[in-house]
């Protein structure tokens, strides 16, 4: 035991099953304990993935930080909970996994979205995003507000032009420096704005995003906004790589540039 009384008989790779999924240890240093999410105690028999910050064992208690590879590949579900303790979702954690609704599935994220966006996806199928919506329409996007919230808040901001008509806007907050690769993949919105205060977006962290404006079910134009900030803009491969764009309401000198895409902003 240590000298503070936590001590655990688990040894790194053990595996921990509690509640309705299996975990694996990953550390037991400095009197703390980590796991990892492996998957569903049994796979495919449940649709709600609701992942807790912390898992007991005996007395002991371990974070959950991690969610592997494959974890949930091919998994129909319902609703998703991942705890601000979670920093790395694996390679296709997410692959090939679909909502059983056509509203979409629930996706509550215990952070704030400067948490989210430090999370590292290895790839664009470890976000859950995605599956917060089916085909790209007005009344999907209303699915996507409505089923995405971040600490408990929608992270996409409604405003209502008529009866059959919402616009949807998706602003990155102000505390965000750093907009890691894919933490955005796959999302819709009608407009997108970056803050001057982000100074770096990840590889295809906004890949194949779905912009949809009021007044067409099937208009695919990507109306991005970026202000301009104090700090030089780094751009890492192709955060925006599948996009068409327009510079519509930009303000900004150069909106694309080709392939150096800056933004009025020195990179």
């Amino acid at each position: 035991a240590s000298a503070s009384g936590w001590a655990t008989s688990l040894e790194v790779g053990e595996r921990i099953e509690y509640g309705d999924l299996i975990f694996r240890v990953i550390s037991t240093s400095e009197n703390e304990g980590e796991v990892e999410v492996v998957g569903f105690e049994v796979p495919g028999g449940e649709d709600s993935l609701i992942i807790p910050g912390t898992v007991m064992d005996g007395n002991d208690t371990f974070t959950v930080v991690s969610i592997v590879e494959n974890a949930f590949q091919g998994t129909g579900l319902r609703e998703i909970s991942i705890p601000a303790t979670v920093k790395t979702i694996g390679k296709d954690a997410f692959a090939g996994t679909w909502s059983q609704y056509q509203s979409g599935c629930k996706i509550a994220y215990g952070g704030s979205m400067a948490d989210w966006c430090d999370i590292d996806f290895a790839n664009s199928d470890a976000n859950p995003l995605q599956l917060a919506y089916k085909d790209v329409t007005k009344i999907t996007l209303k699915y996507m507000y409505q089923n995405i919230t971040f600490a408990g808040n929608h992270i996409f901001e409604e405003t209502v032009v008529d009866f059959n008509n919402s616009y949807y806007t998706f602003r990155i907050s102000d505390d965000v420096k750093v907009i890691k690769p894919y933490a955005f993949y796959g999302i819709g919105a009608s407009s997108i704005e970056i803050p001057g205060t982000v100074e770096e977006i990840g590889e295809s962290a906004f890949g194949e995003i779905r912009i949809l404006g009021t007044n067409s079910y099937s208009q695919m134009e990507r109306v991005v906004t970026f202000e301009k900030g104090e700090k030089p803009l780094v751009l890492e491969g192709k955060p925006f790589s599948t996009s068409r764009w327009t510079n519509e309401n930009s303000g900004l000198e150069y909106p694309l540039v080709k392939e150096e895409v800056y933004y009025g902003r020195e990179l």
